[in-house]
């Protein structure tokens, strides 16, 4: 083993072979105890920085190249709605949704930039024996989709720009779902899983943020057309649940996981990652790690296996370990000690295009630190109050999600076709922001966000009165 030090990893972070940098400063002045969200729209090429304090909120627009063009400022609604659950935007007008704690009302407030004018809709919400396992904006409608309780009856609650509310169900009752073991009775058992889980612990994975090795066995992908449920939890198979947002027709698949043999003391662990309809899985025992690739038709798929003895020939990086913090990295030198401790640990599987190619992340984590908060100590009330409404997972917008974890990951490169291409993935550009982060010092405001294929790390300095947008590229 090979300890990397905070010197080698500082001259990574500034050397002009692994990603391409920009760094933009802007003047500003923001609230004391005030928490920084961004809120991204692609399609007209802007960021919107909402900061917020307990009594007010401020809104900076700024252009893609991160010059303010607007601004506007207003109270908040905390007297009565709770916080932010979703927001939409277009070139004059920001909508935010708000809801109480209760889940029993709603209320949209739009802001218009050039005329100042606050337009509102307030909705009365009524949940009948329903859980709501997330709300999501697809182009500019605010989605709650909910669970009727012990059955496979979903109910998308949807609110439109023009005030209107409407319901569509989708009903899963006749299908068949994969436990650990054996067949469970409904969408709702296997969704909310066992007494011994954490309650719906279901990851979110959308395009505006990286995904990273914090993955469980269920997923919810959102995108522009569908959202699609995958589920993990039997070690054989991946199950994919997907749903037209249009038509609200579904389609159901499995896809098996890769076959090996297996000794009588071994257990196989396995996860998966669905991208561009290309699925990624991971299976492994102590014995054996096998990655497996599925094309978005089903009819093809390659494997590439790895054992301790040998040489893993399909990865692009090294083998590395992290402690909580890109300072704290060991470099794994032999095959045996990744699969044992990806074993050990929470496997998972990751990956996003750069280019014409896939970069694959492999590996696993484990929670190391009992005793913190991803949120609160960092943003404090408000702004644990904000981010938790916003992402329902606490380290969606944290700029290192794996804070309070040991991972430990090495990285694949594959084309479009599904074949390994042999060139060296260094630093991606997650990896460069996330250690940018890490050697932040006396800034608040964090965001982190990915914009016209960047990832950017957004921090205010207190005593300069200065926001600093710095970007990395793949």
């Amino acid at each position: 083993m090979t300890l990397k030090s905070l010197t080698a990893i500082l001259l990574l972070c500034f050397s002009p072979m692994f990603s391409q940098e920009k760094l933009h400063e802007i003047k500003l002045n923001l609230p004391d105890k005030s928490y920084s969200i961004r809120i991204i729209d692609e399609e007209n090429k802007q960021v919107t920085l909402l900061t917020s304090t307990q009594d007010s909120i401020i809104l900076h627009k700024f252009d893609s190249n991160f010059k303010i063009i607007d601004s506007l400022k207003t109270e908040t609604p905390f007297d009565i709605f709770n916080f932010i659950s979703g927001h939409s935007v277009d070139e004059n007008n920001l909508k935010l949704f708000w809801m109480t704690n209760d889940d029993k009302r709603l209320l949209s407030k739009t802001y218009n930039y050039h005329t100042k004018e606050i337009i509102e809709n307030d909705y009365d919400l009524v949940f009948e024996n329903e859980i709501i396992i997330q709300r999501f904006i697809v182009n500019k409608k605010f989605y709650i989709l909910s669970l009727v309780k012990n059955t496979s009856l979903l109910k998308f609650h949807i609110f439109s720009d023009n005030g209107k509310h409407e319901i569509k169900e989708v009903d899963f009752s006749g299908l068949s779902f994969y436990g650990k073991k054996t067949q469970e009775k409904n969408f709702y058992k296997i969704l909310t899983g066992s007494a011994f889980e954490a309650w719906l612990n279901l990851t979110t994975i959308t395009n505006d943020k990286p995904a990273s090795l914090l993955l469980g066995k269920r997923k919810l992908y959102i995108n522009e057309k569908n959202i699609t449920f995958s589920f993990d939890i039997n070690p054989m198979l991946t199950q994919l649940f997907t749903i037209d947002l249009v038509d609200f027709s579904f389609k159901e698949e499995q896809v098996q996981q890769p076959n090996f043999e297996l000794s009588e003391s071994s257990t196989p662990k396995s996860n998966s990652f669905l991208i561009n309809d290309k699925l990624f899985q991971i299976k492994l025992t102590s014995e054996k790690l096998v990655l497996n690739i599925t094309d978005s038709d089903r009819t093809k798929s390659k494997q590439f296996e790895a054992i301790p003895d040998n040489e893993i020939t399909f990865n692009n990086s090294e083998m590395t370990q992290e402690d909580g913090s890109t300072n704290k990295l060991i470099i794994l030198e032999k095959t045996n000690q990744f699969i044992r401790k990806t074993n050990n640990y929470d496997c998972a599987v990751s990956s996003f295009v750069s280019g014409d190619n896939y970069v694959v992340t492999l590996g696993s984590r484990i929670y190391i630190d009992s005793g913190s908060s991803s949120v609160a100590p960092m943003y404090g009330a408000v702004g644990a109050l904000i981010s938790v409404a916003l992402t329902h997972k606490s380290n969606v917008y944290n700029p290192n999600p794996y804070k309070s974890y040991r991972v430990v990951y090495t990285h694949c490169l594959f084309d479009k076709n599904l074949n390994h291409i042999e060139d060296k993935v260094q630093k991606t550009a997650f990896d460069m922001a996330r250690i940018y982060a890490d050697n932040l010092k006396n800034q608040t405001n964090t965001t982190f966000f990915k914009f016209n294929s960047m990832m950017y790390i957004g921090s205010f300095d207190k005593n300069l009165k200065k926001y600093t947008f710095k970007g990395f590229a793949d």
